[in-house]
């Protein structure tokens, strides 16, 4: 049985809207990873934080995301992302991202840890 997860966020404005799109092609993040609304804001809707790169084929860490999101936000915002996955009756999955310009956090709803993120490498508490 494979692993099948969900995933949503906020609606969220970037700095630069051509440069955060420029971002998610270099990456390889499928174009409806990301949906833009009317007023210019982004949200996640997809199955998987984890995706795939379009043309290779190889999957994209879920911290890259986080990562390339964090970069691209207006100071004033800040992105929440939410995950749920299962593997059948075996195995379940919840967290939590907070993205923000100046720091991510990854609470894990079972463990009840979090751990933060930042200049490139985790901090765990």
């Amino acid at each position: 049985m494979n692993y099948v997860e969900f995933t949503t966020s906020n609606y969220f404005h970037v700095k630069d809207i051509n440069q955060f799109e420029k971002e998610i092609k270099e990456i390889g993040l499928a174009e409806d990873f990301f949906e833009p609304n009317e007023d210019n804001k982004y949200c996640i809707t997809c199955e998987g934080m984890n995706s795939y790169n379009d043309e290779t084929n190889e999957e994209i860490n879920e911290d890259d995301i986080a990562e390339l999101i964090r970069r691209n936000l207006r100071p004033d915002q800040k992105c929440i992302v939410s995950q749920i996955g299962y593997e059948g009756y075996r195995y379940f999955s919840a967290g939590v991202w907070r993205i923000m310009p100046y720091r991510v956090t990854y609470y894990d709803l079972f463990t009840e840890k979090s751990n933060q993120y930042n200049n490139g490498k985790w901090i765990f508490e």
